[in-house]
């Protein structure tokens, strides 16, 4: 009762204390002019607020802080508000808003290149992530703080990041992701002597082993963990360890190993003075299948009385619906009914839907046994409606989380880009700033230009005044000078001019009897030039036509001579013609004759072997006839035959009722085909299927198809052989009984691939003799090889052993795989420009370029391939290719 009242105390006097110092700082907000100072107080109260639990008071005291730290601020200022605000909504759960306030910081610590701060925003995104279960984006930031922290030498900085990814990974359900990664984390841990992480991460990947049911790596994992316990002496990790051995041994099989691993872990617990109720559950269920109910309804009954204490209505209603199922094994059913009504009254308050289904299907089978039919029915029908219920709350979480995934990216994208578009405008106001001081600055300069300009202008004014005046005064002396200088001149010109007078009449009677003795030369000189042109032009005309006519005259001659020699030439090369006809005429005559005598000769031995070739014809024509209808006995009975073994094949109503959705091109080469394929429905649901090729094709083909159809009948129905391995091991010494290979020199056999498909535990097991699987999951194709002997035809006499694959399939049964199995007509077939095989590389890339596409239009683009590449080429070898999803 004191220490309450201290702790009531204490709380009140720090509120007090708070309050004061609140109000201190709200009073220097209001005094302070400094921005810098108001930042800081805003952060203190927003301190103070979060210490008081008052998230909203801090979110705004900080978003303020924000508001006032402008571009020019500090990266480290702004950024470290946005994470402080983010990690207040984050408190608040508000996931998405938490991210954009992540998001901001990491953008900023992004430009300034800060990159150990953008590896740890990172991480502290992806953790946001991870908490609203928005799985792939807390994987991606992950991953991006990973590649950072790898090259840095901050081991614990990795193990921190590589441990998040690692159980992210899980909880999307990628196992093997986070097998691999968790791993890793174990040689980091190893690495650097850290047994905590080393534990964790060695217990993680023991659940991941349990979940794929690997329960012999599961438990190596744990009894490693349980070495490290006992040697650290950790013993409640120790006694945890232990339950988990016990249950593990249980779900292999071996009670015995499983309940001495619980009664180890009970002794643990009892080294510490505790009890677990689950570890008691988990030993009385171990009793139950060994048969002890008496033993487990003592541990059952314990384990009540330690959750009454814990007061959880789902785990006391579990242990109380364990206590029931086990009363019921006992063959007591009326104590059966007791503890399965306690558990419908526990769990019917707290609408723990999942204990209600299980306690009503208890009440279902305890009814059954007392033969109250009615009852029975209504409880089982109970059941089914919280079966229900929990179907349609796990179909609707699903669909939340979807649109959850969904919504996240988008934000996210949407985030971005608002960012990027404030950082356009950011940008952009600073140029506008910067470009307005520039233009601020370029108007000083400008005034003070001005303002010189205009003292310059004075100063030239005033001068230009002065030197106004000197120049008056000058010209004022220079006038009087000049109109003294003018009277002298008028004087000189008057004289001048009248000599000039004198001169130029004289020159002028000079110049007129000059002109007149010039005239008189030129027309005595015109006279003679006209006389020399005149010979000049007789001459040239008279060799101008003494050419020609020698020209004319030499023209005629050369044509003459040249026309004489031609027909010369001619009526030469013309006799030498008809001399050599002459001599061939003479030669083909005498051909003639020899051929006329050749003639005679063949034209009687003709006659002759026409009639034998009449008498050939007409026997080849009966022997076609006989031919003819043996062919049509022959084709009547192997389109027969073909009927018989289209009646062993599944049928397509089969085919779809099994795989829904489904591809299958079958041609054989001859009518009838050495390749079939086999399905078979188990009582448990789950399907086998195999595409088998047998030696040859044409009747001998079809015969072993027969064969091998029967003894996979005879196998899996009569013997009960599931496992894909077994009957192949089983499939090769019937063959080699029934063709009795080990006495005769028969060789046939088959090639074959087969799959076991088990959609309740997510998995396919493929087992192949030389033939291969191809299938195709999340976008990735994957070839598995088969073993490299076939069924029968070996000449050894040595059994041989098949081996067996695991495919795991998508925990979300939304997330299909695409199957192939096929024989080898498809890829072996001849054809293409250089008449080579298609080959099995070309067949798997095709196969992975259409298997998203509808089954039906898969079937069609893979005969239109093949028509394609064979083009005219022969058909040489049975194809037979079935595709499905699963």
């Amino acid at each position: 009762m004191k220490n309450i009242f201290f702790i009531a105390f204490f709380i009140l006097y720090l509120s007090l204390c708070h309050a004061q110092d609140r109000g201190e700082l709200l009073a220097r907000l209001q005094k302070s002019n400094s921005q810098a100072e108001k930042v800081q107080i805003l952060e203190q109260l927003a301190t103070i607020s979060k210490q008081t639990n008052q998230i909203d008071n801090a979110i705004s005291y900080f978003k303020q802080a924000l508001d006032l730290t402008d571009e020019s601020g500090s990266v480290t200022v702004i950024g470290s508000l946005c994470q402080k605000i983010a990690d207040l909504y984050l408190q608040k759960q508000e996931y998405e808003t938490a991210v954009e306030y992540a998001l901001q910081a990491l953008s900023l610590h992004e430009k300034d290149k800060n990159n150990q701060k953008v590896a740890d925003l990172q991480h502290y995104i992806g953790s946001i992530y991870k908490k609203n279960q928005v799985y792939e984006k807390a994987i991606e930031y992950f991953q991006k703080s990973y590649q950072y922290y790898r090259q840095s030498e901050n081991i614990e900085l990795q193990k921190q990041v590589l441990s998040s990814l690692s159980e992210t990974y899980y909880l999307n359900g990628q196992l093997a992701e986070s097998e691999k990664n968790y791993a890793e984390l174990v040689n980091l841990a190893y690495a650097s002597n850290d047994i905590k992480t080393e534990t964790e991460a060695l217990t993680k990947i023991a659940v991941v082993c349990t979940a794929e049911k690997r329960y012999e790596e599961a438990i190596h994992y744990t009894q490693e963990l349980s070495s490290i316990y006992e040697k650290n002496k950790q013993i409640n990790q120790l006694a945890f360890t232990q339950q988990n051995l016990g249950y593990l041994y249980r779900q292999k099989g071996d009670l015995a190993q499983s309940e001495a691993y619980f009664q180890s872990a009970i002794a643990t617990f009892e080294k510490i003075k505790q009890k677990d109720a689950t570890i008691l559950s988990n030993i009385a269920v171990t009793y139950s299948m060994l048969g002890n109910f008496t033993k487990s309804q003592e541990y059952h009954l314990q384990a009540i009385e330690i959750e009454k204490k814990r007061n959880i209505p789902e785990d006391l209603a579990d242990k109380y619906n364990l206590v029931a199922a086990n009363s019921l094994l006992s063959q007591n059913p009326f104590q059966a009914l007791q503890y399965a009504n306690q558990a419908v009254q526990i769990a019917t308050p707290a609408n723990a839907y999942k204990q209600l289904k299980d306690s009503y299907l208890i009440l279902s089978e305890v009814y059954n046994r007392q033969n109250d039919f009615k009852a029975a029915q209504d409880a089982f029908k109970k059941a089914d409606e919280y079966s229900k219920i929990i179907e349609n709350q796990a179909t609707k979480s699903k669909e939340n989380l979807q649109k959850k995934r969904i919504e996240a990216q988008e934000r996210e994208s949407d985030l971005l880009l608002l960012l990027s578009e404030k950082e356009k405008q950011s940008l952009a106001l600073r140029q506008a700033l910067l470009e307005a001081e520039k233009k601020e600055q370029e108007l000083t300069l400008l005034k003070k230009e001005s303002e010189l300009n205009e003292a310059n202008v004075k100063n030239q004014r005033l001068a230009k005044e002065r030197a106004e005046q000197q120049l008056r005064l000058a010209e004022q002396l220079l006038e009087t000078e000049r109109q003294k200088q003018q009277i002298l001149t008028l004087n000189q010109e008057k004289i001048m001019q009248e000599l000039a007078l004198e001169k130029q009449k004289v020159a002028q009677e000079e110049q007129q009897k000059a002109i007149e003795l010039e005239r008189n030369r030129n027309q005595i000189r015109n006279l003679q030039l006209k006389q020399e042109l005149q010979e000049q032009k007789m001459r040239e005309r008279f060799v101008y036509l003494g050419g020609l006519a020698a020209l004319l005259i030499m023209l005629i001659m050369a044509w003459a001579i040249r026309r004489s020699n031609r027909q010369r030439k001619l009526i030469q090369e013309k006799n030498k013609t008809l001399e050599k006809q002459q001599k061939q005429i003479q030669e083909i005559n005498e051909e003639l004759r020899t051929s006329e005598e050749e003639i005679r000769q063949n034209a009687e031995e003709l006659l002759v072997t026409n009639e034998q070739l009449e008498s050939s014809l007409r026997q080849l024509s009966i022997q076609n006839e006989i031919i003819a209808a043996k062919n049509r006995d022959i084709t009547a009975s192997i389109t027969y035959a073909k009927r018989i073994q289209h009646s062993i094949l599944p049928l397509p109503e089969q085919m779809q009722a099994t795989f829904g959705e489904y591809c299958l091109l079958f041609r054989p080469k001859d009518i009838i085909s050495g390749d079939f394929y086999w399905l078979r429905m188990l009582p448990d649901n789950r399907i086998l299927f195999s595409v088998v090729d047998c030696t040859g094709h044409g009747v001998p083909g079809a015969f072993m198809s027969l064969i091998g159809s029967n003894l996979l009948k005879e196998i899996v129905d009569e013997k009960k052989i599931y496992s894909p391995e077994l009957i192949l091991n089983e499939l090769s010494k019937g063959i080699k009984y029934t063709l009795q290979q080990e006495k005769t020199a028969n060789r046939d056999g088959m090639d074959l691939a087969i799959v076991l498909i088990d959609k309740e535990n997510r998995k396919v097991e493929f087992a192949g003799a030389k033939n291969p699987i191809v299938y195709v999951q999340n976008g990735e194709l994957f070839y598995l090889k088969g073993d490299h002997y076939e069924i029968g035809g070996n000449t050894t006499k040595q059994d041989v052993y098949y081996t067996k694959q695991q495919i795991s399939l998508p925990n979300d049964e939304s997330e299909k795989t695409t199957f192939y199995l096929f024989t080898d007509g498809y890829q072996d077939q001849f054809g293409g420009t250089e008449g080579r095989g298609f080959s099995i590389r070309k067949f798997r890339e095709f196969l992975h370029q259409i298997y998203y596409l509808p089954m039906q239009e898969q079937e069609r683009l893979l005969a239109e391939n093949l028509a394609q590449w064979q083009g005219k080429t022969r058909q040489i070898d049975d194809i037979c290719v079935v595709g499905f999803r699963v």
